[in-house]
């Protein structure tokens, strides 16, 4: 093993346990501050994810999402370190994804990822279906069917009562009290192309569902007509066109390239 080698992967070992023994919410000794007054009903597996350097406070921000990628971090670290406590933090982390999920009988969205993040009443979708990554890998990684149900039945949801077949695009949010997926007066667009993680396109080879796949691929070529200037996307959020502001991340969420999770190992 080259010394480059080892150095990447002593800092993946020390990042993992930082991960799982600090930040991430394992009982009663691990508090933090709910600010957005998150409705989570135990929150036992997710990540604490602010942490207050003057104060030496945590608090959290949109826990759903950052826990589903949180996920994908634990199981490259369990395969790369052979090291079975990285299993068992994602474990915990895909047990807090599956709880909290609509559950109400009868509710319209039953079963839709709870995936808040700038207040206790807007589902975000770009960040759901990056939560849904995560629940993705730990089908992958056991094989069991819990992981891939979840998945499904929020993708579908999304596909009904979401996505608008005109634009291929989906809506930007959803509204617990009002129960309606609604649009970002601030997007210039009708909605936003969902391609974070591949998700669409991994759930159909997971199923065999091509739907899950012709709307990835549609989403994909609406994001071709709109790309501008090249290798961006200043028309969709978090900034408006007019900004001109480039936003990073707003480029990966706009590849449509599945990326493996265990690039920087790889390039190391």
């Amino acid at each position: 093993m080259t010394d480059r080698r080892a150095q990447c992967l002593a800092s993946l070992d020390r990042a993992s346990v930082w991960l799982r023994d600090v930040a991430q919410v394992r009982g009663p000794g691990q508090p933090f501050e709910n600010q957005a007054g998150y409705p989570h009903a135990d929150f036992t597996g997710a990540m604490r994810t602010e942490y207050d350097t003057k104060t030496r406070v945590w608090s959290t921000n949109g826990p759903v999402f950052h826990s589903g990628q949180a996920i994908r971090s634990f199981l490259v670290a369990r395969r790369r370190l052979g090291d079975d406590r990285y299993l068992d933090a994602a474990l915990a982390a895909g047990e807090f994804l599956l709880r909290e999920r609509i559950d109400e009988p009868g509710h319209p969205q039953r079963g839709l990822l709870m995936s808040l993040e700038q207040n206790e009443d807007e589902i975000n979708i770009q960040v759901t279906v990056e939560a849904l990554s995560g629940l993705l890998d730990l089908y992958e990684e056991t094989a069991d069917g819990r992981y891939l149900d979840a998945v499904r039945e929020s993708v579908d949801i999304l596909i009904r009562d979401a996505y608008q077949p005109d634009e291929r695009l989906l809506l930007d949010h959803y509204s617990l009290g009002r129960r309606e997926f609604f649009h970002d007066p601030e997007n210039a667009v009708a909605g936003r192309a969902v391609l974070d993680d591949a998700v669409f396109l991994r759930l159909s080879d997971a199923t065999g569902d091509t739907r899950y796949r012709d709307v990835f691929l549609a989403m994909a070529d609406r994001l071709l007509e709109e790309e501008g200037p090249l290798g961006t996307w200043l028309r969709f959020p978090p900034w408006r066109e007019e900004v001109g502001r480039i936003h990073n991340r707003k480029q990966l969420w706009s590849e449509w390239q599945a990326a493996s999770p265990d690039f920087a190992i790889h390039e190391c």
